[in-house]
């Protein structure tokens, strides 16, 4: 079985919804995401995935958050804006971009250093 990682850091801010129904202050963190595959079998020229390939869509799909509080993005509309829930939101936009044929499993964000969710297929 192989593994291969792929990290990417983006800078943007949220605030949950607490039990209460208040909102915390929005507050910005320095995301770190990163996307796990795993496999059986290499490709033709014996990767499991592109680097390149995987950090390109890791930037495209962080773009559109970068400086923004993710409270408002559409793609989180309706959800409160935890870790756990963005590492879902990334998983689903990193494997629309990347495909079926890529073998992504997982999707790990660090809100802040020791802090991680993750998304598993």
């Amino acid at each position: 079985m192989y593994e291969v990682r792929v990290q990417h850091r983006f800078r943007a801010a949220h605030g949950l919804r607490m039990y209460d129904g208040r909102r915390e202050p929005p507050h910005e963190h320095d995301w770190l995401i990163e996307a796990v595959f795993r496999g059986q079998q290499l490709d033709a020229i014996g990767v499991l995935v592109d680097f390149t390939r995987v950090r390109q869509v890791l930037h495209t799909v962080t773009g559109s958050l970068v400086g923004r509080d993710l409270g408002t993005v559409p793609r989180l509309a309706g959800a409160n804006p935890s870790a756990e829930n963005v590492a879902r939101c990334l998983f689903e936009a990193v494997r629309a971009a990347l495909g079926p044929d890529a073998p992504l499993v997982e999707l790990r964000v660090e809100e802040e250093p020791g802090c991680f969710a993750s998304y598993l297929a």
